[in-house]
C-alpha cells in the first residue's frame, strides 16, 4: 500500500486525455446527479471540486487536503468513517472510485446515511474488474448485483447505472479506467 504522500504523488499524474475525458465527459454527467449541498467522499487533489465549486470534500489524507486547500476549495480532512458534518447535511453524495479501498465499509456507510438527507442522491463509482486488479489496496470487487444487496441493507434504492465511458465487457475486463456508477436514493 502507497503512504498518503506517495498516493497524492500518484493522484496528480493525470494524462491529458484523462484530464480532458473527465472534464468534458464524466463530470458534467456526475454533476447532473449531484444536487447541491453536495459532498465529495475522497475528494483527492479535487479535480471533481474544481469542475463544481459550490460541492464540498473531504479525504483520509492530509496532503490531499492541503493541495485542495491551496487551491481554494472547499475540503477538510476526516477520520476514517468519521464525516465532520451535522445530521441531513447534504443533498447528493459522491464516491468516486473510495469504496473498493474499504475492506469493511459498515461504518462509512452508516455515517453516509446519516449525512445524507431524507431522499437523497449517492452516486458510487465502482472499478471495472480490470481497474480493480491495477491498485494493491483494492480491497473488495464487488458484483453488481452484491453491491446493489449490500447498499439496499443500508436503505438505498437503486435507480440508475451507468458506465464510463460505455457498457463495455472487453472495456471491464481489459481497460483501467472504466467504471460502473451507480445511483442510488436514500429510503429513510
Amino acid at each position: 500500500m502507497l503512504n498518503y504522500k506517495e498516493y497524492n504523488q500518484y493522484l496528480s499524474k493525470v494524462s491529458l486525455k484523462g484530464f480532458l475525458y473527465k472534464k468534458f465527459i464524466l463530470y458534467p454527467k456526475l454533476v447532473k446527479n449531484l444536487p447541491h449541498p453536495a459532498l465529495d467522499i475522497g475528494c483527492g487533489i479535487g479535480k471533481m471540486l474544481e469542475f463544481y465549486p459550490q460541492m464540498t470534500g473531504v479525504d483520509i489524507n492530509e496532503f490531499n487536503i492541503q493541495i485542495c486547500t491551496d487551491n481554494g476549495l472547499n475540503a477538510v480532512l476526516m477520520t476514517p468513517d468519521l464525516l465532520p458534518f451535522q445530521s441531513n447535511s447534504f443533498n447528493s453524495i459522491l464516491l468516486d472510485n473510495v469504496l473498493e479501498h474499504i475492506a469493511d465499509p459498515t461504518n462509512i456507510l452508516f455515517e453516509i446515511s446519516r449525512v445524507l438527507n431524507d431522499k437523497g442522491i449517492l452516486v458510487i463509482g465502482l472499478p471495472g474488474d480490470n481497474g480493480y486488479l491495477q491498485d494493491s489496496d483494492h480491497k473488495i470487487n464487488y458484483s453488481s448485483s452484491q453491491f446493489t444487496n449490500l447498499m439496499s441493507s443500508f436503505g438505498f434504492r437503486l435507480e440508475d447505472i451507468f458506465f464510463s465511458p460505455f457498457k463495455s465487457n472487453y472495456l471491464n475486463i481489459k481497460a483501467s479506467f472504466y467504471c460502473r456508477y451507480f445511483i442510488f436514493s436514500s429510503q429513510k
